[in-house]
């Protein structure tokens, strides 16, 4: 039996791990990337950072994504991108087939 929740997001997220850095102010912090989507990120970095924190979550094959921090749990964060889906498209490259990001494009 199935009790997980159905995901009814627009822009579903995809499992990742990928190394990056957050960057916060003038600071920056090395991060890991466990999940992406279009719109937002789900990262661990050893820094609590409040809700509506403005930060750059940089990383090495896709460059660098403006965001703002939506919620936060023990060094875990939620994040929202400040670019439109169709820029973190981009980003993301040929990417986004792989890890079915252009398929939730598609649909939207």
């Amino acid at each position: 039996m199935n009790n997980k929740p159905e995901d009814k997001r627009a822009h579903p997220r995809r499992a990742v791990l990928w190394s990056g850095k957050l960057q916060f102010g003038k600071y920056g912090f090395d991060c890991q990337i466990w999940n992406v989507s279009l719109l937002g990120a789900k990262v661990k970095v050893g820094l609590p950072l409040k809700a509506g924190s403005e930060v750059e979550l940089l990383m090495d094959k896709f460059g660098s994504l403006a965001g703002e921090v939506v919620w936060q749990n023990d060094g875990t964060l939620g994040l929202i991108f400040e670019e439109p889906p169709e820029k973190v498209m981009l980003a993301f490259g040929s990417s986004v087939i792989r890890l079915g990001l252009a398929d939730a494009m598609e649909n939207a």
